[in-house]
């Protein structure tokens, strides 16, 4: 994504520093100057108009929560396009989650999704094996994040090592089922993706 806005530096800065004394007018005028072309951006992404106008409006809730992490004098304008950047991944994951779940609980399969249901059976059935081939301690963190659902913090503590370390055996788990998955079945690039997403 890149952002583009008529702002001069000096116009963002001052900008930034009222809206950290916590002046709202200063807030409606950031809100006014960018609302449309995020709205845009939003909609690009989330393919839906009104779930773009939520992610939007919770940006601009949480740029205004967290106002006091600007620095004196910096530009307000990065600081907010990380925030909606944030909003926008975390809710394009959770739009794959609730697909990826409502295609696997199918029970009354058409003719027409069946091939969907299957490639996801051969999705599942290839990344169980692809789970198998991970060094023992790397699959053991791996499937605390996934089947368990706990979160890098709660798996350092239970299995006593450090954050970093639980960061880095999952990225590579993920890395090497990434790998497998492309090496293996008859999967599409998509189901690939979703993986991707689901388990960053």
């Amino acid at each position: 994504m890149e952002m583009s806005a008529n702002i001069e530096p000096e116009e963002g800065k001052s900008l930034s520093n009222n809206l950290k004394k916590g002046d709202i007018n200063a807030l409606k005028e950031i809100y006014l100057k960018h609302y449309d072309k995020f709205l845009s951006i939003s909609i690009a992404f989330l393919k839906s108009k009104p779930e773009a106008e939520d992610v939007l409006h919770e940006a601009f809730m949480k740029f205004w929560e967290k106002r006091h992490m600007l620095k004196d004098d910096s530009d307000y304008q990065n600081y907010l396009f990380i925030i909606l950047r944030n909003q926008l991944v975390s809710a394009v994951r959770t739009k794959a989650k609730v697909v990826l779940k409502e295609d696997f609980n199918m029970l009354n399969l058409s003719a027409s999704s069946t091939e969907s249901w299957l490639e996801h059976k051969e999705l599942s059935k290839t990344l169980e094996q692809a789970i198998d081939k991970l060094p023992p301690k790397r699959k053991v963190v791996f499937n605390l994040k996934r089947q368990d659902g706990l979160t890098n913090q709660q798996i350092s503590e239970k299995l006593g090592i450090s954050t970093q370390m639980v960061e880095k055996q999952l990225k590579l788990a993920k890395q090497s089922i990434t790998e497998y998955l492309q090496l293996h079945g008859e999967i599409s690039l998509i189901s690939i993706l979703l993986f991707q997403i689901i388990f960053i």
